[in-house]
């Protein structure tokens, strides 16, 4: 090769390099792929993510997603649906691994007066009662914002649900409004300590200050809970944790509240109205009537009665008296006690599981039923065997001691009078000799109650806790009453489920798996009305055979009736040859029928079977629907409202 042609070669390179130059050049849109796969690495991850998901769909569904309600396996850290992260207290796996607020053994923090005056220093305050009442939706939806308390806490969402929903004064008054005096020991004047955890000996001023500064800062906690529940505004679920920390640092309880095990709803109600006590003018009193006799039948006379016997039996002894006979020598057969022993207290009622099980059995024995009602095991005049040749001496006021009466029966009868209008009753399904299975005796819980005996005392059930599982574990939850109808709060889902009517709740494990139940009295005249336009035929009226203190002595002194009782006082034809299940469901719909045709003004509509009071019923409310707007509509017979949609018809009048 010439030298000019490697010259033409040499100068060739630059020009091969300026090409290269552009390729150079061109590393710089590498940033731009970079910028168009990020989406495609996150695009892989949720792939991966999802199939994941997939995978640990064998699992099985463990935990309700607090966002979308969405049910997801235990092993997913995120929802299927809207990957929402797992809560705290459904154990799910963060990325940081923090460790929990709340440990086993010894509780998470030691309560001191700073802590307490930094929560009251928030000043949460509760929504005004008037204001709560205003909860209800169309469709038999609830305006209710819910809350859940990390780490196994259903034990207490359940309880301060019930007591929050229930929406009585006297309640009301003394978680959030009333003063918070020292708790002083009865008869004595030195500080009674129910947060153990914060007595330290001779210290009685300090002792005051640290239990009264406790109580404000958990009465803080319970207000930010309540304006969440009943506040407009707010409306999803919340997780929160202070109040098992700090209710766990006072030392309320031999367990461990701070800690993530299992507690009792019944005993943290019960710990709680210890904290904050309601004015003795709003205490409740029970009243005991004992009987002592030797044969059975003077112990089931009425009140009136028995008293009426009493006091002929004293001027009998006073008689023997008189012609000097000695007091040891006079013996009776009969002794009755109508005001032995008053307590005063807020009003929670205890049944114990040996009532539940000799109430069962006795109902068992004498009428076939394996079960028996709540009131009852209240009220219920209990009428035992003593041992023969037992003796107890006559104690009156008018008659003085001395006298023996012998006896081989007594009986027991509590009366209730409660001012504040609100009931609540412990039903304690735990026996000792069960080792530690519970109870599930069949109790109903009665609609209706009278604790005086008399109409003018009657509650209404408005709450229920239920306790599922064994005695050391297991799963709270709450059913309640809005109105007519009853739902169910369970802080594992973020909705509150419509269970129907009062028929519907008996069908709920709340017969055999009550603990906790809560009465009382109409919030207004609007619910009164309502309570008994749809519950006429479980709401029985006391007998008016009572006397003294309060009527007859038990909650519903008329009789209760059967299914096949009440088939054949609302004419349901065949019912003797009907199963209970079948039986059930023609009751449920003839009251139906008969309550709707009583709404419309159907006459003799009881008197009617079902395919022609379902007929007239229709007819009844097409003619009501043609003539809206007329006036005195409900009023006018079938006959003259069908002459009046003739007429309107002719002049052209309807629509």
């Amino acid at each position: 090769m010439t030298l000019k042609s490697l010259k033409k070669n040499k100068t060739l390179k630059p020009k091969t390099l300026k090409n290269k130059k552009p390729l150079k050049k061109n590393k710089i849109l590498k940033p731009k792929t970079l910028k168009n796969k990020k989406p495609l690495k996150k695009n892989k991850t949720l792939k991966s993510k999802i199939l994941k998901h997939k995978k640990s769909l064998k699992v099985g569904a463990k935990w309700g997603c607090s966002n979308c309600t969405f049910n997801n396996p235990e092993m997913n850290s995120r929802c299927r649906m809207c990957f929402n992260p797992k809560s705290k207290s459904s154990g799910g796996k963060k990325k940081t691994k923090k460790k929990s607020t709340i440990l086993e053994g010894e509780p998470s923090y030691v309560f001191t007066i700073e802590d307490g005056l930094r929560l009251i220093a928030r000043n949460y305050k509760p929504v005004p009662l008037d204001r709560t009442f205003n909860i209800s939706l169309p469709h038999n939806k609830l305006n209710l914002g819910l809350f859940q308390i990390r780490d196994n806490s259903c034990w207490l969402d359940s309880g301060l649900f019930a007591l929050f929903i229930t929406r009585n004064e006297t309640i009301f008054n003394a978680l959030f409004k009333n003063t918070l005096l020292p708790l002083l020991r009865r008869g004595f004047n030195k500080v009674e300590m129910i947060c153990s955890a914060l007595e330290i000996e001779g210290d009685e001023q300090g002792n005051r200050l640290r239990q009264i500064t406790a109580r404000g800062a958990i009465r803080d906690e319970m207000s930010f809970l309540h304006r969440h529940i009943f506040t407009q505004r707010e409306r999803g679920i919340i997780l929160k944790e202070g109040l098992r920390k700090l209710l766990g640092s006072l030392g309320l309880s031999n367990l461990n509240w701070g800690g993530t095990q299992q507690a009792n709803s019944e005993e943290f109600i019960g710990k709680l109205l210890d904290l904050f006590p309601v004015k003795e003018e709003e205490k409740i009193s029970v009243i005991i009537r004992k009987g002592y006799a030797l044969k059975k039948e003077d112990l089931l006379l009425q009140h009136k009665e028995l008293i009426e016997q009493q006091k002929t039996l004293y001027k009998q002894c006073r008689e023997l008296i008189r012609q000097s006979v000695a007091r040891d020598k006079i013996k009776t057969y009969f002794k009755y006690v109508h005001n032995d022993m008053t307590e005063n207290k807020l009003g929670i009622l205890m049944i114990i599981p040996q009532d539940i099980i000799k109430h069962s059995t006795d109902n068992f024995v004498t009428s076939r039923k394996p079960y028996a009602y709540l009131s009852d095991l209240l009220f219920g005049k209990q009428i035992l065997p003593a041992a023969n040749g037992d003796i107890v001496e006559h104690r009156d006021e008018n008659f003085e001691g001395g006298i023996k009466c012998e006896f081989k029966f007594n009986s027991y009868e509590k009366i209730v009078k409660c001012p504040s209008g609100i009931l609540l009753v412990h039903l304690y399904r735990i026996p000792e000799t069960m080792h530690g299975n519970m109870l599930t005796t069949p109790i109903i819980p009665d609609f209706t109650i009278y604790p005086e005996g008399t109409e003018e005392s009657a509650l209404y059930l408005t709450a229920a806790i239920v306790k599922t599982g064994s005695a050391n574990g297991g799963h709270y939850t709450c059913f309640f009453r809005e109105g007519d109808d009853f739902f169910l709060f369970d802080d594992c889902s973020s909705t509150i489920e419509y269970i129907g009517k009062y028929q519907d709740l008996l069908r709920k494990n709340v017969v055999t798996n009550g603990v906790f139940f809560i009465y009382k009295a109409p919030s207004n005249s609007d619910e009164e009305r309502l309570i008994k336009q749809n519950y006429s035929g479980f709401s029985n009226t006391p007998s008016d055979s009572g006397g003294g203190g309060g009527g007859g002595g038990s909650a519903k002194p008329s009789k209760k009736l059967t299914l096949l009782e009440m088939a054949k006082e609302i004419n349901i034809p065949n019912c003797d040859k009907m199963n209970n299940e079948t039986l059930r469901k023609k009751i449920d719909e003839r009251l139906t029928l008969l309550n709707m045709a009583k709404e419309i003004n159907i006459p003799n509509y009881d008197k009617m079977n079902n395919i022609t009071l379902r007929s007239r019923i229709d007819k009844r409310l097409t003619l009501l629907e043609q003539t809206k707007g007329l006036e005195n509509q409900k009023s006018m017979t079938d006959k003259q409202l069908m002459e009046y949609v003739k007429d309107a018809k002719k002049y052209n009048l309807l629509n």
